[in-house]
């Protein structure tokens, strides 16, 4: 079993018996992990609520956004939308969305660019690469938008990176 977790790439594990409170905390210290590795800011702790206004005991919401994250975190190069991860997590886009943006302060959108932009950077530090290869290694299939998104995220034009990082 554990090669196989392994195999599946496993970020953590549990012995039996567990508390639901020790699974919820493993479930904040991954999306911790992912959200800045993928350069989001901290995650507001989000819970539903019972009828009285106080959270429902151990219980987080916002792990379908760490599933969401996970999926855009390994799928960021190819053509991706809300639906299409909303139906490999399994959650309804319209709650995906509204869920994403309250836990995340970003849009879905947002997200998946600040990620793809993220990854460019990164590619971007391969000198043999042009601006359009990166912008497509990266999921983003017109160039010209791959410019207007990397320089509203990074507040410069691909090829002023590039000089300015020494690529």
């Amino acid at each position: 079993y554990a090669q196989t977790a392994i195999r599946y790439g496993v970020a953590d594990y549990l012995l039996n018996p567990c508390r639901n409170t020790e699974i919820v905390q493993k479930i904040d210290e991954i999306a911790a992990k992912l959200r800045l590795e993928m350069g989001l800011s901290p995650a507001k702790q989000e819970t539903p609520s019972q009828p009285d206004g106080k959270p429902a005991p151990g219980t987080a919401v916002h792990h379908l956004v760490v599933a969401a994250l996970e999926y855009i975190g390994e799928h960021y190069h190819e053509e991706i939308t809300l639906s299409s991860v909303a139906a490999a997590i399994g959650a309804n886009p319209s709650y995906l969305s509204s869920l994403f943006t309250r836990t995340s302060g970003r849009s879905f959108v947002e997200s998946l660019n600040q990620v793809r932009i993220n990854r460019a950077c990164d590619f971007f530090a391969d000198k043999q690469l042009k601006s359009y290869e990166v912008a497509h290694l990266v999921g983003f299939r017109d160039e010209k938008y791959f410019s207007n998104v990397f320089s509203k995220i990074m507040g410069m034009s691909p090829s002023d990176y590039k000089k300015l990082s020494g690529v």
